[in-house]
């Protein structure tokens, strides 16, 4: 009998460890539409000056321009669009500079309410968006 509510005992302190395992491990699901809209508006640092003008575009995307100035000379200006990937459940933006020849893509998503992570869209594992081939012709 005393075997019984041992192993009893045992049972329930597995299943109790368990359910708490599980409970640590899942996250709910951050809704990266709302959260990436708390950047729409206009935005202004002290010190060296950065202002950036953010606005929604479309469903889901964002559009903005971003300029950065020490004193009274323009250091850069940016243009910069963002759209959402729901299969990657991430946002992917594309910038082009004034100052600097390219274009930069840049992938984020928020881990928690305040915190978002951005990294160069190259390192994000991403399957390619879908490829189509733009034929033109020429008329005379």
């Amino acid at each position: 009998m005393k075997t019984f509510r041992s192993a009893k005992l045992i049972v329930l302190f597995l299943l109790f460890c368990s359910n708490g395992v599980k409970a640590q491990t899942m996250q709910t699901k951050l809704n990266q539409v709302e959260l990436m809209k708390q950047w729409i508006g206009s935005w202004r640092t002290e010190g060296t000056y950065i202002s950036s003008e953010i606005h929604s575009f479309g469903i889901d995307g964002l559009e903005g321009f971003q300029k950065t100035q020490f004193k009274d000379s323009i250091a850069s200006e940016h243009k910069f669009i963002y759209g959402y990937d729901k299969k990657s459940d991430k946002y992917i933006s594309a910038s082009i500079s004034k100052n600097n020849p390219g274009v930069s893509l840049m992938v984020f998503w928020f881990t928690s309410e305040n915190t978002c992570e951005r990294i160069p869209f190259e390192s994000a594992e991403i399957k390619c968006f879908n490829y189509f081939q733009l034929s033109t012709s020429h008329h005379i």
